[in-house]
């Protein structure tokens, strides 16, 4: 028989007129808090960094093929030709979902019933991957650019329809400014779609049409793009197909590199957010361990004529000890299962309900964004229990220093 097991049990509900009560019910509290807290920052935070990804990952893929000599800007491109044998290639890595060209038009006008609008003309193939701005797709249908002829479909932004009162159906005119051309270029479009990605910065600039209508400008051959965008399953692993497609396939005069390497500054912000999450998991798991710090020592002195009794009865520093420590541990279990309850609890209303609304031209999202990460959430549970009772060791040696017969005296 576990002998401090079963003393600390019965110990562990005093009536409710004693002073430990009271002490148990705020560190109770204390550790549901700050679970709570954990569990809500983690989610969040999650939510958030992966929605922001998703959302940059889907406009512009995964990993970018471009020529040397462009600067890494997808709109300041040179033209890159990939042999069919190394598409064909990189199409077949285990983990790789898609290989397609694309190229950028800068300098572009849009115009409709006169007014104009700057914009950058991406140009897209029949191969490309939709399956991001099949979500984006807020009215018409995603460009035609698998037929034989060139597709003078236009996908526009909802900020861009919004700002030159455009609509599905509405004819427009672009006008490209060529090098050795003194006059700018007109092409006809006709708006096919009306998108809404969340990336404003993004939204505002970029339309979507046929990749050939840019081919034709630059006086590219079909085979010709301004680089390729590769979409890979796991985005953890993107520095890790990355050198794989540099090292393994790529032919000298191209190079790869990762959205995240293009994008600097939208990541950056992105682990600047995860570190603030990190700060507050740690400043939780400080207010929950002094929390319980607190309440053993208070603890320990109000059962001090029970601590003397065992002692005189033979119990050793060590037995009192394991029954402090399984009465603390009680204490943080039942903290961590009010604090995943109310924690999770909250999470999946804000997941199902989207309760929370955020300016989307400030953070991306509509609503603050949820992802439940079962392995993070396990972690903080046994983190939280691990990490209170190591420290709980340290007030639990204030029983070696009761004397048995002072302490019943005092009583």
């Amino acid at each position: 028989m576990n002998t401090p097991f079963f003393i600390a049990k019965k110990i562990a509900k005093p009536s409710k007129k004693s002073f430990s009560s009271f002490i148990i019910l705020i560190a109770t509290i204390a550790v549901a808090l700050s679970v709570t807290v954990m569990v809500i920052s983690t989610s969040m935070v999650n939510g958030f960094t992966n929605e922001i990804a998703e959302k940059v990952y889907g406009f512009w893929g995964h990993i970018h093929i471009n020529a040397f000599g462009s600067s890494g800007n997808p709109v300041d491109q040179y033209a890159v030709s990939l042999d069919d044998e190394v598409i064909k290639n990189i199409k077949e890595i285990d983990g790789v979902t898609s290989i397609s060209p694309i190229a950028i038009k800068p300098a572009a006008i849009l115009q409709s019933t006169g007014e104009l609008e700057k914009t950058f003309l991406k140009g897209v193939g029949a191969e490309y991957n939709w399956y991001a701005f099949k979500k984006y797709l807020k009215q018409g249908a995603l460009p035609n650019t698998s037929d034989s002829v060139v597709s003078r479909d236009l996908l526009i932004s909802e900020t861009t329809a919004n700002r030159m009162n455009l609509e599905v159906g509405t004819t427009v005119n672009l006008y490209f400014i060529i090098s050795d051309n003194p006059k700018p270029i007109a092409r006809k479009f006709k708006v096919c779609g009306i998108y809404n990605s969340g990336l404003e910065e993004f939204d505002m600039l970029y339309t979507i049409g046929d990749i050939r209508v840019i081919q034709q400008l630059n006086k590219w051959t079909n085979k010709e793009a301004g680089s390729y965008e590769v979409i890979i399953k796991n985005t953890d692993q993107l520095d890790k197909f990355d050198a794989l497609i540099y090292y393994n396939y790529l032919p000298g005069k191209v190079y790869s590199e990762t959205i995240k390497s293009i994008r600097p500054n939208i990541f950056d912000w992105l682990k600047l957010q995860k570190m603030n999450g990190n700060i507050v998991l740690i400043i939780m798991l400080v207010v929950a361990i002094l929390n319980m710090v607190i309440a053993l020592l208070i603890l320990i002195l109000d059962r001090t004529y029970m601590i003397g009794t065992i002692k005189s009865m033979g119990g050793d520093n060590r037995f009192l000890q394991r029954v402090f420590l399984y009465w603390s541990s009680f204490i943080v279990i039942r903290g961590l299962i009010i604090g995943n309850v109310i924690g999770l609890g909250l999470c999946f209303i804000q997941l199902y309900f989207g309760v929370i609304k955020l300016p989307e031209d400030a953070y991306y999202v509509t609503t603050a964004p949820i992802k439940i990460d079962w392995l993070m959430i396990a972690l903080i549970n046994f983190g939280t229990i691990g990490c209170c009772l190591l420290f709980l060791i340290i007030p639990s040696l204030l029983i070696m220093r009761i004397s048995p017969i002072k302490a019943i005296r005092f009583n």
